[in-house]
């Protein structure tokens, strides 16, 4: 889906946060209504969380944090590339359309890898929204005819073996979850 950069993208955002550490607990680093950066705990090697602004120049840090984690758990690269492709469009929707203020605001993304389990969670304080709800069909007629947008979420459920949301308070809380084996680095998943 082709999103239009919004004004919020001009704001200035703190750097992005990357923490490896202890293990995750259940709790929001949006509890407390400050709007400083933080970082969420991890267990070592297994899991890591990267805090970004809603600014559409934070997708490149993105990228970054998916290559890093991807090769340091050695998932293969087409399961990498599939994970940044399902992370563009939903952050770059969130960014885009999720909030009404041009405030800074956080968005949270953990990535866990628990045998041959990869879990990807985004939690955002934008307007709800449910991207389970959307129908993910595949677009009929020729692109010439088609509307601009709807493929995004298609993607997304096509590349990756579960979407769960769910509305915790304030927060969209997407879980993306996919299997990888783990190992070859460069094979398929």
């Amino acid at each position: 889906m082709l999103a239009q950069e919004s004004s919020a993208a001009a704001t200035p955002v703190r750097p992005a946060m990357i923490a490896f550490s202890a293990p995750i607990q259940a709790r929001s680093a949006f509890e407390t209504e400050s709007r400083s950066h933080r970082m969420m705990s991890a267990a070592p090697d297994r899991s890591a969380s990267l805090t970004i602004g809603n600014a559409i120049g934070e997708l490149e840090k993105v990228a970054a944090f998916v290559d890093r984690f991807g090769a340091d758990q050695r998932i293969p690269q087409s399961a990498v590339n599939d994970l940044n492709i399902c992370l563009d469009e939903l952050l770059n929707n969130t960014i885009s359309y999720g909030y009404d203020d041009r405030g800074t605001h956080n968005i949270i993304l953990t990535l866990r890898l628990a045998g041959d389990l990869l879990t990807i969670e985004i939690q955002d304080d934008g307007k709800p929204f449910d991207p389970t709800k959307v129908d993910a069909k595949v677009p009929e007629g020729t692109l010439q005819s088609r509307k601009v947008g709807g493929l995004g979420i298609y993607f997304v459920k096509t590349l990756v073996d579960e979407v769960e949301y769910r509305r915790v308070g304030r927060l969209n809380v997407l879980t993306l979850r996919k299997v990888v084996i783990a190992g070859d680095v460069n094979g398929d998943c």
